[in-house]
């Protein structure tokens, strides 16, 4: 037996029939868009297990859906797992559910997973299909599973971003034409999905938020509100105004001070948001709780409107190059640059580092053989642990405050294409910056003079400084963390350190304060028999 709990019903809604339980949006492979009630109709062909892994790799969009067929049982989650879905082996069968809280409340026996916590602690998610409690697991992004009666039968990835192969045949000007081609099919498609709502746009001074500005300027798109938000003469303030008012867009800042945060630690909305965002396997990000509940109180966006980050487009430009790795890193080198890079925000302790690396590695090896391009394994690696886990999940803050979101960097056909780009033009964002540049800033007037986009070598000066700073004494490092501080996080995150006892002076992220709070959050409520 197979039972499914699905609860959170904000933002996105599930649907259900007697078969199919279905949330989020999507085009199949003929450009037919399905969203809400019409995402049952998409699914209801499924008769046996083939076609239910067909109909998962050629969804081109955000969803999770459960699917039953006689004694079969199938479930998926997209690339993005913008909708997680966790499970528990009962008794009974195989439990799923979109709030791990209920299936606490289900195990007999409830103990926190200390090598998750200490991933966690230092990531700010777990890894693979672990959770912070041992015996509740995760669907994977692009995983699905097939139970049959009470055993797991199969499970699987549909996509992937590692790659045997890349386009080195292709001249960069045909690249670049091509780029453009696919970046304009995939906002034509954002478009229809829209159906004429409001469009809510978190912007940045950064290119992937701009570039979603000038897409939806080209395509005539005007219903549009422009908000950034923290420190008052922060960093990003001037380029996101520039820009909306050079597109003709209402433009928001909000202020982030002592008013705004006041209190908000000790409020049961914040608490019940770190459940609904946290979900035992990523960090809640606080960086727009704050920005989105100012504009929900006072009325300043549409009870309908869409959000749309700007998640994950610098990846796929190829963000990842220089700043974790260079396109000649070694497989024998993956592990160890995955702990290095990745796991950064607070130290692993000793006791739990060997399995970590451990776990690691095991990712590694299961999912890719030898054939596969080395960068392209750690750039999949990444999407499915840090992009999804905690990158694209910060944007459940809009779920939460009942507001849908697009994601139009996740774009099937837009991965696809940046998937085969050579390295040589990914190395910092060569062909990405390019095509944005060439084809959408310059005719929009949104090519600004102070661009907070790093060149080559400007990356590698900053891979030396941050080298220099893990050897500098603690109260030095301190200072640069509350100098770049524009997002009001000491402030923010000052109630949690309180509250656990944190010394600043043990990281070099706010983001540690955070990780190291909703561990102790979640110990606190197993120790209170809070399920």
């Amino acid at each position: 037996m197979v039972k499914t709990i699905l609860q959170y019903n904000k933002g996105f809604k599930w649907f259900s029939t007697d078969s199919i339980s279905a949330k989020g949006y999507l085009f199949d492979s003929e450009g037919n868009y399905y969203e809400e009630e019409t995402l049952i109709d998409y699914f209801s062909d499924i008769s046996e297990i083939n076609s239910f892994k067909k109909k998962v790799e050629r969804a081109n969009g955000v969803f999770s859906v459960v699917v039953r067929i006689k004694n079969i049982t199938c479930i998926a989650c997209d690339k993005s797992s913008f909708f997680p879905l966790y499970y528990i082996n009962h008794p009974e069968g195989y439990i799923f559910s979109d709030n791990p809280q209920e299936l606490i409340k289900l195990l007999d026996d409830v103990k926190i997973d200390k090598v998750q916590c200490a991933i966690f602690k230092s990531t700010g998610y777990t890894v693979g299909n672990n959770t912070l409690i041992n015996g509740i697991s995760e669907v994977r992004a692009a995983e699905y599973l097939i139970i049959e009666n009470s055993n797991l039968k199969e499970s699987g990835s549909f996509f992937s971003y590692a790659t045997k192969k890349v386009n080195d045949g292709i001249p960069y000007e045909k690249l670049k034409e091509d780029g453009r081609a696919v970046f304009e099919q995939a906002f034509r498609r954002l478009i229809t999905s829209l159906k004429g709502r409001q469009v809510v746009l978190p912007l940045s001074g950064g290119y992937d938020s701009r570039l979603i500005a000038a897409m939806l300027k080209k395509f005539g798109y005007t219903d549009v509100v422009c908000f950034t938000y923290g420190r008052k003469n922060n960093f990003e303030l001037q380029n996101s105004r520039t820009t909306a008012n050079r597109l003709g867009y209402k433009w928001i800042f909000v202020e982030y001070n002592q008013e705004l945060i006041n209190g908000y630690f000790d409020t049961s909305q914040f608490k019940d948001y770190a459940l609904f965002a946290g979900k035992i396997s990523s960090m809640p990000y606080m960086q727009e709780y704050f920005a989105v509940k100012y504009l929900k109180d006072k009325n300043l966006i549409k009870n309908d409107a869409v959000f749309i980050p700007g998640h994950s487009g610098d990846l796929l430009g190829g963000s990842q190059f220089v700043k974790v790795f260079n396109e000649n890193i070694s497989k024998d080198a993956l592990t160890g640059l995955f702990f290095k890079k990745k796991l950064n925000f607070y130290n692993i302790h000793r006791h739990y580092k060997k399995r970590v690396i451990e776990i690691i590695e095991e990712r590694f090896k299961s999912d890719y053989d030898d054939d596969f391009i080395s960068h392209s394994i750690i750039e999949d690696l990444d999407i499915k642990e840090k992009i999804s886990k905690l990158i694209i999940n910060s944007a459940t803050v809009y779920d939460y405050f009942g507001h849908q979101i697009r994601i139009p960097f996740w774009d099937d056909e837009l991965m696809g294409f940046f998937k085969m780009v050579p390295a040589k033009f990914k190395t910092a964002k060569m062909l990405y910056d390019d095509i944005l540049v060439s084809f959408y800033f310059r005719e929009f007037g949104l090519c600004l003079d102070n661009e907070l986009q790093p060149n080559y070598f400007q990356m590698k000066i900053q891979e030396v400084k941050n080298l220099l700073k893990s050897y500098l004494p603690k109260f030095l490092i301190i200072r640069f963390l509350l100098k770049s501080d524009w997002m009001y996080y000491y402030e923010i995150t000052k109630p949690m350190a309180k509250a656990i006892g944190f010394k600043y002076k043990n990281t070099s992220s706010f983001n540690a304060v955070i990780t190291n709070w909703y561990v102790s959050f979640i110990e606190n409520r197993l120790s209170q028999n809070i399920k």
